[in-house]
């Protein structure tokens, strides 16, 4: 019977690392073992074994938080809106932000997360493509407060960035796996900011997506996470 492995609490490419060293270890001692033994490799036999550990994959639909700030209306909150705007335009840039509790995945202490993708579905696109970058909010807020004035702040770097396209009813998705780990590893959870890579357009250039509010489930913010414990 095999037993499952379990992974040290660490970053994710300690963790990384020390699967490799296992695999190394286990493999490249074999071989030499072998040699030893003046067994050559036309001798040996390949097998393929199922592995003991699968991973685990948890959709979480609707974001815990999720709103818009509007650079021409400081003081406007628009938490209960239908929709979030990410907008390029001198004085006059939006900002989504989204949020999601990570609670109901229930993913183990020491997981090692091998995919996390965050996932907006754009019902309307900008008239010409965007970079659309999405970055870790590093203080608390929250949808029915949030305003260009009191937003929160976040990471200097861009966890992930998308170009838009131009074609509306589509889906982008930001690979958020680095956070995602970190989240899980203990720090706090505040979600992302999405914002135009290139702000203050002298043209407004505007996406629009759909946010928890909308009355389609399925065209809801998204967040799938792929993890091994």
């Amino acid at each position: 019977m095999t037993k499952p492995v379990s992974l040290p609490s660490a970053s994710r490419l300690a963790r990384l690392a020390a699967l490799a060293t296992l695999f190394l270890a286990t493999f490249g001692a074999g071989a030499a073992l072998a040699a030893s033994l003046g067994v050559t490799s036309s001798r040996l036999t390949d097998s393929t074994y199922a592995s003991s550990i699968t991973p685990t994959t948890c959709t979480l639909t609707g974001a815990t938080n999720d709103s818009y700030v509007n650079q021409s209306s400081t003081g406007s909150n628009f938490g209960t809106a239908t929709t979030v705007s990410v907008r390029s335009s001198a004085l006059a840039n939006m900002r989504t932000f989204a949020q999601f509790s990570l609670s109901s995945c229930s993913i183990p202490a020491n997981a090692l997360i091998t995919a996390a993708n965050l996932k907006l579905f754009m019902n309307s696109a900008p008239a010409v493509t965007r970079t659309y970058d999405a970055h870790r909010v590093t203080a608390s807020w929250s949808q029915s407060t949030v305003t260009w004035t009191n937003q929160p702040s976040v990471a200097a770097i861009a966890t992930a960035s998308v170009a838009t396209g131009t074609t509306s009813s589509v889906t982008l998705t930001w690979n958020v796996t680095s956070d995602v780990q970190t989240f899980s590893d203990g720090t706090a959870n505040y979600g992302w900011r999405i914002k135009d890579q290139t702000e203050d357009s002298a043209t407004a250039r505007t996406g629009q997506f759909r946010s928890t509010e909308y009355g389609t489930a399925s065209q809801r913010p998204i967040l799938d996470i792929t993890y091994y414990p």
